[in-house]
C-alpha cells in the first residue's frame, strides 16, 4: 500500500464525495400494495437488485425497500409471490441519508446497519438509491473506480482493475 502526501491527497478528496455525486435516480419505485411477484418483474426491468416503496402523494417519502433477498427469502420460505404483497412483508422504516451525506458516513452507516441499499432523500422527498458497490466506487481514488456496470464486468477489466 502506498503511503505519504499523494496517498493522503487523494484519500481527503475522496471522503469529500457525497452520496448526490454517487446515487443512481430511484427511477422505477413500486407500490406498497403490489405483489411481491410484481416487484420482482420490476427489478429485473429495471437491471436493479432494490425498489423504493413510496408513499401516494407527490412528495413520494420512502416507506419501506423491497430487495432481491426479500423476494429470495419469500421464495424459499414456500410462499406465493403472486398473492403475497410488500405490505405483508415486516419491513422496518428505511434508512435514508441527504444528498449531502459524505460517502464515508454513508459507507460507515450501511455497515452498522447491516444493509446493501440506502435511500437518498432531499427533505422528505425521494431522488435516489445507493448501493453497496456505488459506495465502494466513491471510496476507491478516481483512477481505480470503475464506471457503473449494469451486467459485471469482464475477464480483462477485473485483471485490470486488480493491478
Amino acid at each position: 500500500m502506498r503511503s505519504g502526501k499523494g496517498a493522503t491527497s487523494t484519500a481527503a478528496k475522496r471522503s469529500k464525495v457525497t452520496a448526490a455525486e454517487l446515487m443512481q435516480p430511484a427511477a422505477t419505485t413500486v407500490e406498497i400494495n403490489a405483489h411481491i411477484a410484481a416487484a420482482a418483474y420490476l427489478m429485473k426491468r429495471a437491471a436493479t437488485t432494490a425498489l423504493v416503496v413510496t408513499s401516494n402523494d407527490e412528495c413520494r417519502r420512502p416507506v419501506a425497500i423491497v430487495t432481491d433477498t426479500d423476494v429470495a427469502n419469500v421464495v424459499a420460505d414456500g410462499q406465493n409471490v403472486d398473492e403475497l404483497r410488500i405490505s405483508d412483508l415486516k419491513k422496518r422504516s428505511p434508512i435514508t441519508v441527504s444528498t449531502d451525506t459524505p460517502v464515508t458516513a454513508v459507507a460507515e452507516l450501511m455497515l452498522a446497519a447491516g444493509i446493501h441499499h440506502v435511500i437518498v432523500v432531499e427533505g422528505e422527498s425521494l431522488v435516489g438509491i445507493l448501493d453497496m458497490a456505488d459506495v465502494c466506487r466513491g471510496l476507491l481514488p478516481v483512477d481505480r473506480a470503475p464506471s457503473r456496470r449494469r451486467h459485471g464486468v469482464t475477464a480483462e477489466e477485473v485483471h485490470d482493475i486488480s493491478r
